[in-house]
């Protein structure tokens, strides 16, 4: 059973590093014009001068980019390969793509190839390669005890899930009205005007929501005998986490955690007061809770005039080199929560 339930993982790792793999191919190259002959060889990157002109949010964005690369070369090759080959095999192909894209940039005037990209790009994959090793050991591989029970954390049919789960870190990255309110890709609707909400209540209830919707989902991709809390816990962390240091690296440290107000905190606070009762409940409800909880999140997050600090925030926002890995993060924060709401309402029952 457990060979199964690694080879299901395993195949599931291979598929997303395919697509993982030709999202980097798009981001390196958009947009795919202007190619031409600059005279210089397509290696001459590799002695250039140290950049001159290099941000935060370039080292960063090279680096970040590169760890689900790692992560699914990791699990798609550990299962039949030593650690060490694993390592060796996953750093050389990371470091082999990003080669081979810092050198097609040569003929794109808009492009400029440099090997400190290539160095964030490797440790970033290396880094990827670290958390893609620990995540088979400790949750897919077999737990060696005396008892030999198993100690895989999620279950076998929870990939399209779990997949879900791990990406919505990735779509906070963009600048949103309000905290973890993505999916606002239509206009605001017209409501009824004896219908009135403070922007803090407003606020309140979309990061509360959000946060009971994304943590039952989280739960269930999870086995039963294992604490449902320890997932959401680390996931929220490392959300939180991410999206300080990205508005840290595009804005400056003094307004690295200005997203975090007064109603994101207290929607924080209330959301993970609902969230901790809410995962005692069935599969079945908590089922039901998350696909409410989304529709509400869905429905606030427009029927409230886009706020002018968040228009403000967009003019100011700092692409760097990675203007196209950006205009992905947005598109991600946009479907999202439209994927997580056709997952909820086709997913089946165990």
């Amino acid at each position: 059973m457990l060979s199964v339930r690694i080879a299901h993982w395993t195949t599931l790792a291979r598929h997303s590093l395919a697509l993982y793999a030709l999202l980097i191919v798009y981001t390196s190259l958009y947009p795919f014009s202007g190619w031409h002959s600059t005279g210089l060889s397509v290696f001459a990157w590799l002695n250039a001068p140290f950049p001159r002109y290099i941000t935060a949010i370039d080292l960063l964005s090279n680096v970040l980019g590169y760890i689900p690369l790692g992560l699914f070369f990791a699990l798609s090759l550990r299962p039949n390969c030593a650690t060490w080959l694993t390592v060796f095999l996953s750093s050389l192909a990371s470091a082999g793509l990003s080669a081979s894209m810092e050198s097609l940039q040569t003929w794109l005037p808009q492009r400029v190839p440099s090997y400190l990209d290539l160095a964030c790009n490797t440790l970033g994959a290396l880094c990827g390669v670290r958390l893609g090793l620990l995540l088979y050991t400790h949750c897919l591989q077999k737990q060696s005890t005396h008892t030999h029970k198993e100690a895989t954390w999620f279950t076998t049919p929870a990939g399209f899930g779990l997949t879900l789960t791990l990406l919505w870190p990735f779509a906070q990255i963009f600048p949103q009205a309000w905290l973890f309110g993505s999916g606002a890709w239509l206009q605001p609707w017209r409501v009824p005007e004896f219908i009135t909400i403070s922007p803090l209540v407003h606020e309140i209830m979309v990061c509360s929501m959000a946060c009971l919707n994304v943590g039952l989902l989280a739960s269930l991709s999870m086995r039963p005998r294992w604490p449902r809390f320890v997932f959401p816990i680390v996931l929220f962390g490392f959300t939180l986490l991410l999206k300080w240091a990205i508005t840290s690296a595009q804005f400056s440290s003094l307004h690295a955690l200005d997203w975090l107000t007064e109603g994101a905190y207290l929607g924080l606070l209330l959301g993970g007061i609902f969230l901790f009762f809410a995962l005692f409940f069935s599969e079945s409800n908590r089922r039901t809770i998350a696909l409410v909880a989304i529709i509400l999140v869905l429905i606030m997050i427009h029927i409230m005039p886009i706020n002018p600090y968040y228009i403000d925030v967009l003019k100011n926002w700092r692409h760097g080199n990675w203007q196209q890995f950006d205009h992905v993060m947005q598109w991600l924060a946009q479907i999202w929560p439209y994927l997580a709401l056709v997952y909820l309402l086709t997913k089946r029952p165990r």
